[in-house]
């Protein structure tokens, strides 16, 4: 048996725990609600501000915690059941195990992402028109990649966590510290170092480790590629609420290395591979009584 084999076993069970289909469904309504808020907001949007409404927090948020909701128990669920021995009893090594995991896990969050980007996509030819093809599916292939990261991330730690509760834990602390508090402990650090927060342009090293956070490197990628996003202003009246469309954010322009898409695109990569040869190199050692 083989990492593939293993990995189109994982597809069969998520398939039959329903895990694909409650992934898909949370994904695709987020994608389907976010691309029809321009509908309700702007008196005649273009598909390139319904294509743009598809970034932001919520699938910045929501896309981890998918992610490790596949993965946490990938490898310590395994090992509580048991079924490591009989899974290692066969002619296949703990690598093809972890890989094998690694590659399941993540084409069920790609079927779920892939899902609801079609869905969204017809949902914005619809609504404004015909969206640009290739920024969607170039949109739709990062978010496949950063899903993919994210789920690195969750097998990482399954391999090496003698829980569940365990793992879950740890990858809790992870989301929040990297989507909660980074930003926030880069300022304290900043102000420690030079006495002052962060300016409009921060030093290099404020901006490596900014990037370094997959959710910020995943957001950086996106942003530098999908149209400008327009900003809505909200005025109440008499007559109601009333939303107005104000200047565009355009994409940040580069002011070092850091700050480059193909920058943002390699951490994630980097996100992907590090954490599996971590997990891995433990669970090669692991006692499994």
């Amino acid at each position: 048996m083989t990492a593939i084999d293993i990995a189109r076993k994982d597809l069969a069970d998520a398939i039959r725990s329903r895990a694909l289909w409650f992934a898909t469904a949370i994904f695709t309504v987020l994608m389907s609600l976010t691309a029809s808020i321009p509908a309700f907001v702007f008196d005649d949007p273009s598909a390139d501000v319904g294509v743009a409404f598809t970034q932001g927090p919520a699938v910045a948020l929501v896309l981890p915690i998918i992610a490790i909701m596949l993965g946490y128990r990938s490898i310590v669920g395994e090992r509580e059941r048991g079924s490591i021995k009989f899974l290692l009893s066969l002619p296949h090594s703990r690598r093809n195990v972890i890989v094998g995991k690694l590659l399941g896990r993540s084409a069920v969050l790609a079927i779920a992402i892939s899902t609801g980007f079609l869905v969204a996509g017809g949902l914005i030819t619809a609504l404004y028109g015909v969206p640009p093809i290739g920024t969607l599916l170039t949109y739709a292939l990062l978010t496949v990649l950063a899903g993919t990261t994210f789920v690195a991330v969750a097998v990482g730690v399954s391999a090496f966590a003698s829980t569940s509760t365990r793992a879950m834990a740890v990858l809790v602390g992870g989301y929040v510290t990297s989507v909660v508090l980074w930003e926030r402990l880069l300022t304290a650090v900043h102000y420690v170092v030079a006495g002052d927060v962060p300016g409009d342009e921060p030093p290099g090293w404020v901006q490596l480790a900014t990037v370094l956070n997959p959710t910020d490197s995943y957001s950086a990628a996106s942003t530098a590629l999908l149209p400008e996003t327009p900003h809505v202003h909200f005025d109440v009246s008499e007559e109601g609420l009333e939303t107005q469309q104000g200047s565009t954010v355009a994409a940040p322009e580069s002011v070092s290395v850091f700050a480059e898409p193909w920058f943002a695109v390699a951490v994630l990569f980097a996100w992907i591979l590090l954490p599996t040869v971590v997990g891995y190199l433990w669970f090669r050692e692991a006692e499994l009584n």
